[in-house]
């Protein structure tokens, strides 16, 4: 079975999400510079790694962090909803 594959881009609504992805060190660059790659395997690294944040904060239980800044936070599901 084929591992889906996702795009992370630099544009205005996936910036939060590649912030996130960058400060963890997680994700392949892709090779025209667009943004990172991340792969379903990818999840569980990700998700550990929001709960160990030290922005991390708890509401109606998901785990958020922030993105680019304060004001724009991201939980795991918007990974999984790329995938």
């Amino acid at each position: 079975m084929k591992v889906k594959t996702a795009l992370v881009r630099n544009g205005h609504h996936m910036r939060p999400l590649l912030a996130v992805l960058k400060r963890y060190g997680i994700g392949a660059a892709d090779k025209y510079g667009r943004g990172l790659w991340i792969s379903e395997n990818d999840l569980d690294k990700i998700e550990e790694s929001m709960k160990a944040d030290p922005s991390a904060f708890e509401f109606a239980g998901r785990i958020l962090v922030n993105g680019t800044n304060i004001h724009n936070q991201v939980e795991i599901a918007d990974f999984r909803n790329l995938l």
